[in-house]
């Protein structure tokens, strides 16, 4: 008796993801993805998105603001030849997240068939959809992220968000470029530290409450790092510690307005980084 093959390895080929492999693909993705907060690239900030086999957008998509680009990965599901992922925009609650995002429901869709193995179709859709690393982040978000993605943080005293990077160990200024860099006049940046006194504000404007925060009767603390100049201007602001809901902007934007007598060191002005907190509070 003769047995033909041919029929069904073609069907193979033209189905390269089988009912089989959706299941797999699913289990790996869940492995990968579930229970992780994560940002999506791009930014998008519609609850509804789709994708093709290769992961391009199938419709268009609002961009937003990257901090409400989290979300926590509840389910992953297999419905036919696609795959569905849930999930919900992280909030200040959620465990591993710093920052506070307007609540609701994310649903993406990615429409097969897929020519990729299982495990190769999850990590393209790990690796092409999410920003998974912090520091990818350093590449992608406004500059005053830099410094809290790149982990320039250390535990001082009773402060966990104390600002500590390396100093020149001969002229004991900041070294690090990557705050440096930009500093007006290539001069030295120092911490205020023995014989460098502290800047004294002049001039001081409140921060606005947001609108969405007030609404949701939110309330946080921001702290930020701010490079003064030797004239006393703010030449530079970074996020330390963000709140989210709106506060981290509106906390940097009162801050850029502020006026210092600057810091001195043996009597001369010198540029200088600190630390502010700016709390908002509902009363």
């Amino acid at each position: 008796m003769r047995i033909c093959l041919l029929p069904t390895l073609l069907l193979l080929l033209q189905n390269p993801c089988s009912a089989t492999d959706y299941k797999n693909l699913e289990k790996a993705l869940e492995n990968q993805l579930q229970g992780r907060i994560l940002i999506l690239r791009g930014f998008p900030k519609d609850n509804k998105l789709a994708y093709d086999a290769e992961l391009h957008p199938i419709q268009e998509t609002r961009v937003g603001d990257w901090t409400n680009s989290q979300l926590r990965i509840d389910k992953v599901q297999a419905k036919g030849d696609s795959i569905v992922i849930s999930g919900k925009h992280a909030n200040a609650g959620d465990e591993g997240s710093p920052f506070s995002t307007g609540m609701g429901k994310v649903e993406i869709t990615i429409s097969g068939p897929f020519t990729q193995s299982h495990i190769e179709m999850a990590d393209k859709i790990r690796n092409q959809l999410f920003l998974i690393e912090p520091h990818e982040l350093t590449t992608v978000v406004p500059r005053p992220w830099i410094v809290f993605f790149a982990g320039m943080m250390s535990h001082l005293e009773n402060n966990p968000y104390a600002f500590n990077p390396p100093l020149d160990p001969q002229t004991q200024a900041l070294s690090d470029p990557a705050i440096v860099d930009k500093l007006a006049n290539g001069e030295f940046l120092y911490r205020v530290k023995g014989d460098v006194k502290p800047p004294k504000a002049v001039q001081q404007q409140d921060p606005e409450y947001p609108e969405a925060a007030r609404r949701g009767k939110y309330q946080g603390t921001v702290v930020l790092i701010v490079i003064i100049g030797k004239t006393g201007a703010v030449e530079q602001v970074f996020f330390a510690r963000p709140a989210g809901m709106g506060l981290d902007y509106k906390a940097l934007e009162a801050v850029k307005t502020w006026k210092f007598l600057p810091a001195t060191k043996n009597g001369s002005p010198v540029a200088c980084v600190v630390n502010v907190e700016m709390s908002f509070n509902l009363y």
